[in-house]
């Protein structure tokens, strides 16, 4: 279900909801984004792009001067949504609610108020297509495997050589991944594996590839299986993987040296989308892919699906910034360590509604280049 620009709607960043996919929570939506510092952080998201009449659900309010602070970014010439306590009733009902991710926490709380919430009815295919085990069907990389058990394991690490990793079905921005460098099984790792065993969950397992590269492209799919591409974006990375930095503009300008792996990739995932939408699937997708160098033949490859998120994902937020800021321009939006300074458009501490105070260790930072 698609909501009409001048619908009034209520933001809801619940961007802890890959933990629901990986068990049936029954804690309430609250108490699940109260359970992650990360995740009570990141519930300000909406804020950098919603227009300034929608609202934003969120634990607490933040600090009085960040608002005043996020409106003084260069640039910014837009007003925010307000922020209410997910806790209130009265404010919310009769909007539509729009959420990162697709979740019966959510569904629940939608209901309690009388807002409007759009949730795809089969919650076994939700979890599905947000698992890395979903992904791997349409895996180009020979030596990966989908590892069941033990036995599975031990074949796999002695058949690859080098560097390698363990992915779980589900994880943020690498973590519950699991380097490792030689072919003999760790109880470190063993336990790692039959924590996940134990819950009926498969590891995937991947060489380690020299990356080159990383991007995405960002996608909606419509309930009428319509299937509409919002953009892409470039990552910055560690050497681990892990998420640092996203840049967004004119493809000419970001995907210069390689455009033709992009175009090979918006090709490969048509089918991947077109599966996702038949099996009833609506709202946004964003798909991972990379670029890495295979020294066997001193070539740059394209490894066009990595993960498959079927939720919102930051890479969208950089997006429906830098299409509003400077669509022209090219556009950084930067997760980092506050030791480097600047002004964060997220808020750096909180007091939640227990009286507790979280200084975060992170800030999101912008750039236009």
């Amino acid at each position: 279900m698609i909501v009409k620009p001048d619908s009034k709607r209520v933001h809801i960043a619940n961007t802890h909801v890959e933990f629901e996919y990986a068990a049936s929570s029954s804690l309430g939506l609250e108490e699940g984004l109260s359970r992650y510092p990360l995740c009570l952080q990141l519930q300000f998201l909406p804020l950098l792009y919603a227009p300034s009449d929608d609202v934003v659900a969120v634990t607490t309010l933040p600090p009085a001067d960040y608002l005043a602070r996020l409106q003084q970014t260069p640039g910014w010439l837009h007003g925010t949504a307000q922020l209410i306590p997910m806790k209130a009733t009265t404010p919310f009902r009769g909007k539509h609610c729009v959420s990162w991710g697709p979740s019966q926490a959510v569904l629940t709380w939608a209901r309690e108020r009388n807002v409007h919430y759009a949730l795809p009815h089969d919650w076994h295919m939700i979890r599905l297509v947000n698992s890395k085990a979903f992904s791997f069907r349409y895996t180009t990389l020979k030596e990966a495997a989908l590892l069941t058990n033990e036995q599975d394991l031990l074949r796999w690490l002695e058949k690859i050589e080098g560097p390698k990793v363990l992915k779980t079905c589900f994880g943020l921005s690498g973590r519950g991944h699991r380097q490792i460098q030689h072919s003999s099984l760790s109880s470190a790792v063993l336990a790692f594996c039959q924590q996940e065993w134990k819950e009926d969950r498969p590891l995937i397992g991947e060489p380690w590839l020299h990356r080159v590269g990383d991007f995405s492209s960002q996608w909606f799919i419509h309930t009428e299986e319509k299937i509409e591409k919002i953009g892409v974006t470039w990552f910055e990375t560690d050497a681990r993987g892990g998420y640092q930095a996203t840049v967004a503009g004119p493809e000419e300008r970001l995907f210069a040296p390689w455009k033709d792996f992009l175009f090979q990739h918006l090709e490969f995932v048509t089918r991947p989308l077109q599966d996702i939408a038949k099996m009833g699937f609506s709202g946004f997708i964003g798909i991972d892919a990379l670029l890495y160098h295979d020294e066997r033949t001193n070539k740059v490859n394209l490894y066009p699906i990595v993960e498959i998120n079927a939720r919102q994902t930051l890479s969208l937020v950089a997006l429906r910034m830098q299409q509003r800021l400077c669509p022209d321009r090219l556009f950084r939006l930067a997760f980092q360590s506050t030791k480097n300074g600047g002004n964060s458009l997220l808020p750096i501490r909180l007091v939640t509604s227990q009286g507790k105070e979280i200084r975060f260790q992170k800030q999101l930072t912008m750039n236009i280049l």
